[in-house]
């Protein structure tokens, strides 16, 4: 039986009370059926027919019917008691059910009468009407006799005296059909349909209720399997219906400037093929003539296709038909879709010479929707309701934004939405003799009760959510749910004692109402998928949990709460980046972007936690273990410590990544997460802590705010700064970083999304793939204005630090891709490479093959950008911000053909465009000048002197006391030490010192050799792999060979070695798998505590300027 409000008839009058405690001009509810579940002793009625319903004060009888009854475990009878009321605005509704001796028998089968139920036969159909819909099924269905090879449409549709519209089941396979009708009354009329082909069973449940405008339709699907999606569908042609017309949400998107009423809309001619929307033009082509929107429950803000209802009218005959969503906890396609509803079970719409249809695809799931049919003045009628009620909230200071709707939207607002049915269920009032939380806010921006109430009674949720219903973008959505943090929250806890008590349950109502709306399904569902955004998700369900902090005894209370933890367990579930162990890259990025929207999620998620924490049940609702790792990627993304303006020290910042993106400092929601974090990640915690300040702003802070008292709760507390090094982040990039947490620290991030879930990283560079960020001596040396890398329609290389291949008209960026090259880290060295993934859509491949950056020490970068070849026409571009330096850059491989010298308020660069392979040399200062050659180039300050080898493909290069095979290398030369970085490849040889690793294997070294001829480094291996090692003799003096005898430790413990034989000394060195190693062949290794191999014991102050 339906989960309905119990009423337990024990023999003596039972008064049933409907009552709107809201008192908003807007909520009114029309003539609705509302349903009870019964019980009662059957001796109660001792012999009696029935019940008699009343209307208490005038004493009016009133129609019911019960139905469906059934005796329960305990004896009882148990049935559904139904009947019509209305509910005026403020007001008040009583009915007195008890037993009755007079009671008149229910409507037989086949009566008929205007405005009420009936069911009769004509012919060989079955015709089941309700005053305003009328339905016809083959009579065989109903007496087992079915086929619907032999029966025609499984049904017609139609109103007043004229059919409309034929259903049509259309598969290949035979199907029979059975009928019965599950409930029938004066009221309600109830038909199951049941289809049944092999193993495949289509169920759909008809719903009439008297005098409605509407059919409610319940589909369940099972043993279909997944069947092409043309294959099988229930099909509904509109035989005898033309429209000209159609409407659906946020559909036309713009209004008509200088019009009035219904005319203001330019509502979209039933075949147009192009959207507009706030963003771009669509052009949709179909080679079926589907419209270019469907019925679905859910689409993100701002929803253009995937719609909860449309209606199509003829604007000639004046008839209506829409279609809409109820009940979307019902709709269930089981692949539990994130972000947006799965196309799998839309409903989608056809046009074609003057033919129109939808069909309903056949597939395993569940389905609740309504067909409506009704004139078309009463969309004009609705259209213009509403258009009267904006321009008297306008005139009173007031106002709403106002849009398109229709009267089919109307039908699902108080039939569905807010049903009468639904909302008489809500616990809309808190008695004043239960528990409210203690002191809480000090501080607000609404000051008195008559303001909060004049705030409610213009709030966009508010009226948005009566004249519009959610996902829509007139009011209801989850930009405005953010008013209930920034005022509601703190204006009820403040000024509830100053209220009266008429003033207290209007908006206690209100606010309650709020917490409901928020907690379902209607309003982005989590149920059967999860809805998108997540920095909205938080916003929606953080509403409900903070009710249930000022309303602590409500009997939702602790629903509501369950709801948050549910809603955050999912979002971090699905939208933290997990690590990918195979291509190194530890997980934790969110989906949305890094500048804005992160934040947005993580602000509302810190404000509900600590409401729940510290007054409500104690307990910390963020022990997720994704959300430490969110913390981690955001460590990692920050910058080498920057003075920026009006800063008194050096800070690590946020980078200007995605829309809406400012370089700025991490907000004190970050700290705030870093203190809850001592709880149960210290070391996270502690990091946070180090990078944060305690008068940090938060993100989007209002100049004062109601929650400024959170501050006062966390002492001051300076942390731990964690070790700051190089690190690559699924689905992120890479970040490069020397002289990790020391005052010449450098730092590059080379962005590289994937393609996964993404959200507003941009739309130049496919959200900033191949975008570099450099900074280095506690300066800034490359930047993006607040949108260059956002929401402004930017080509990829327009104004940020990128390169693009110029292919289909515009140079393209290497796009979104997966990190499988290795990051490879070493001592003076490290490396970071993107690879364009291949595949007929791929963005760039093959004309873009890789972009790669090799960090130096301190000292510099070096960019590489690899093409197909020599004929591919690219770009280089590189910015900063307007009022700072651009680096050195020094182009060492490759033509320049233009230099373009660009500037905006924001940023200032160059664009350097050529042909093929591109290799520069980017230093911070200006002491360093790249001689080029033929394996790369040369760069010199003082008596140190450094190589670079890099070339796309494997080359060799020989020379005397200079050898490399691979693609890239370094080495280096001073003061008696030699080093030498094999990257990617098989071998180097530097004077002295020369490193193999044989074919089959892969991995990265970098040694260097002392005067003594002891040599320490690292080798990073990628599996299994053999490491030769040669010194020749004569770096070796006879003295130092005499007194000593090197030994080899791996990671602090003596290995044994494999002799080399030849010119040279040589050992071979086997290690085991995957990982880094520390190799030192000396007397003993280095004490505990100090760095081995790394840029401490490797780098070169010269070239660190």
């Amino acid at each position: 039986m339906q989960n309905l409000q119990t009423l337990h008839y024990e023999g003596k009058p039972l008064v049933i009370v409907l009552e709107d405690v809201l008192d908003h001009p807007y909520y009114e509810w029309p003539l609705t059926l509302v349903s009870y579940r019964l019980t009662y002793e059957a001796a109660v009625l001792a012999g009696l027919p029935s019940f008699r319903l009343t209307e208490e004060g005038s004493g009016r009888n009133t129609s019911f019917q019960l139905s469906v009854v059934e005796t329960a475990a305990d004896g009882r009878q148990e049935g559904i008691l139904r009947f019509f009321t209305e509910l005026p605005s403020g007001g008040r509704r009583a009915y007195r059910l008890e037993a009755d001796p007079l009671c008149e028998a229910l409507p037989a089968e086949g009566e008929a009468e205007e405005g009420r139920i009936f069911m009769s036969q004509e012919g060989a159909e079955r015709i089941i009407g309700n005053g305003c819909l009328r339905l016809a099924f083959p009579e065989a269905a109903f007496t087992g006799q079915g086929s619907l090879s032999s029966s025609g449409p499984l049904y017609r549709i139609g109103r007043h005296g004229g059919w409309l519209g034929e259903v049509h089941l259309r598969s290949d396979r035979p199907a029979c059909i059975r009928a019965e009708v599950a409930e029938a009354g004066p009221l309600l009329l109830i038909v199951r349909l049941c289809c049944m082909a092999a193993e495949a069973v289509y169920r759909v449940a008809f719903t009439l209720t008297r005098g409605m405008e509407f059919v409610e339709i319940d589909e369940e699907m099972s043993g279909f399997g997944e069947t092409a999606e043309a294959e099988v569908a229930v099909e509904t042609v509109w035989t005898n219906f033309r429209p000209t017309h159609r409407y659906a949400p946020n559909r036309p998107y713009k209004a008509m400037e200088g019009r009035t009423g219904f005319d203001r809309y330019p509502f979209e001619v039933i075949d147009r093929q192009v959207t507009d929307t706030h963003m771009e033009v669509k052009l949709h082509a179909s080679p079926d003539s589907e419209l270019p929107f469907c019925l679905l429950p859910y689409e993100p803000w701002q929803a253009f296709e995937r719609l909860n209802l449309a209606t199509f009218w003829d604007s000639g005959s004046m008839d209506s038909v829409g279609i809409y969503i109820r009940q979307p906890e019902n709709w269930n396609d089981g692949l539990y879709s994130i972000w947006r509803s799965d196309r799998r079970l839309a409903v989608r719409y056809y046009y074609r010479d003057g033919r129109f249809s939808w069909k309903h695809p056949l597939r395993d799931g569940s389905r609740s929707t309504a067909v409506c049919c009704y004139d078309h003045r009463k969309d004009i009628a609705e259209v213009e309701r509403l258009e009267r009620l904006w321009q008297e909230a306008t005139e009173q200071g007031r106002g709403f934004t106002r849009g398109p709707v229709s009267y089919t939207l109307w039908l699902q607002q108080w039939y569905d939405l807010l049903s009468l049915d639904k909302v008489k269920g809500w616990t809309l009032t808190y008695p004043e003799d239960l528990t409210y939380p203690g002191p809480i806010f000090e501080s607000g921006l609404i000051r008195s009760v008559p303001e909060l109430e004049e705030m409610l009674l213009s709030s966009e949720l508010v009226c948005g959510l009566a004249l519009y219903g959610p996902c829509q973008d007139q009011g209801f959505s989850p930009v405005p749910s953010r008013a209930v943090y920034a005022n509601w929250a703190d204006a009820f806890h403040r000024l509830r004692e100053r209220m009266t008590p008429a003033q207290r349950r209007r908006i206690t109502g209100l606010y309650l109402l709020m917490a409901y709306m928020h907690a379902s399904e209607d309003y982005m569902p989590m149920k059967h998928m999860l809805a998108g955004h997540p920095n909205f998700l938080a916003d929606v369900k953080g509403v409900p949990a903070l009710m249930a902090v000022l309303f602590p005894e409500h009997p939702c209370a602790e629903e509501w709460v369950r709801l948050f933890d549910r809603s955050l367990e999912l979002n971090l579930r699905y939208h933290v980046r997990p690590d990918h162990e195979e291509y190194g890259a530890v997980g934790g990025r969110w989906t949305e972007n890094l500048g804005c929207y992160v934040w947005a999620f993580l602000k509302p998620v810190m404000k509900t936690a600590y409401m729940l924490k510290y007054h409500y049940d104690g307990q910390n609702h963020l022990r997720h273990a994704a959300l430490p790792k969110l913390a981690r990627w955001i460590l990692g993304s920050l910058t080498s410590p920057f003075l920026g303006p009006d800063m008194p020290a050096r800070r690590r910042m946020l980078l200007p990544q995605g829309a809406h993106a400012k370089r700025k400092l991490p907000p004190w929601s970050f700290r705030q997460l870093g203190y809850e974090l001592l709880e149960f990640d210290p070391e996270t915690a502690e990091a946070i802590l180090a990078v944060t300040a305690a008068d940090d702003p938060d993100f989007e802070a209002a100049p004062v705010s109601a929650w400024d008292f959170m501050r006062k709760r966390y002492p001051d507390h300076p942390g731990t700064e964690p070790p700051w090094t190089s690190s690559k982040h699924t689905g992120y990039g890479i970040a490069l970083r020397a002289d990790g947490g020391k005052a010449g620290e450098s730092f590059v991030l080379l962005q590289q999304l994937d393609q996964g879930f993404n959200y507003r990283w941009g739309v130049s560079g496919q959200g900033g793939c191949g975008v570099i960020y450099y900074y280095a001596a506690g300066r800034a040396f490359s930047h993006n204005g607040h949108e260059d890398v956002g929401d402004h329609r930017l080509a990829d290389t327009d104004l940020c630090t990128n390169f693009g291949v110029f292919k289909q008209g515009t140079y393209r960026c290497i796009g979104p891709n997966a990190l499988h090259r290795p990051l490879v880290v070493l001592g003076t060295v490290s490396f970071a490479e993107l690879v364009s993934a291949p595949g007929e859509a791929a963005y760039a491949w093959p004309d873009y093959v890789s972009r790669s950056v090799m960090m130096v020490g301190t000292g510099y970068i070096v960019v590489y950008d690899a093409v197909f070849n020599s004929s591919v026409y690219r770009r280089f571009s590189w910015f900063a911000h307007r009022d700072e330096e651009l680096p050195h850059i020094h182009p060492v491989y490759g033509d320049v053909t233009k230099r373009t010298e660009l500037s905006t308020d924001d940023v200032k660069g160059i664009w350097l465009d050529g042909t093929g392979d591109f290799m520069t040399l980017v230093t911070p200062g200006a002491h360093l000048a790249p001689q080029p050659t033929p394996y790369g180039f040369t760069v010199s300050a003082g008596d140190c002197t450094d190589l670079i080898f890099r070339r796309q493909h494997t080359f060799r290069w020989e020379e005397p006391d200079l050898v490399f095979e691979g693609t890239a290398g370094w080495a280096r030369k001073q003061d008696g030490r030699v080093t030498a970085a094999l990257v990617q490849g098989r071998e180097i040889s530097y004077g002295p010192l020369g490193l193999r690793i044989p074919e089959g294997a892969d991995g990265a070294a970098e040694l260097a050799l002392e005067a003594d001829g002891t040599w320490r480094g690292i080798c990073q291996a990628e599996g299994p792999l053999i490491l030769e090692v040669r010194v020749h003799p004569a770096a070796v003096t006879a003295h130092e060979l005499a007194v000593r005898t090197p030994r080899l430790f791996v990671n602090a413990v003596e290995t044994e070695v494999e002799l080399l034989e030849g010119k040279a000394a040589g050992i071979r060195v086997a290690l085991p798998g995957k990982g880094t190693y520390v190799l030192e062949y000396a007397d003993h290794p280095a004490p505990a505590g100090l760095e081995r191999g790394d840029a401490r014991e490797l780098k070169h102050k010269q070239l660190q300027k």
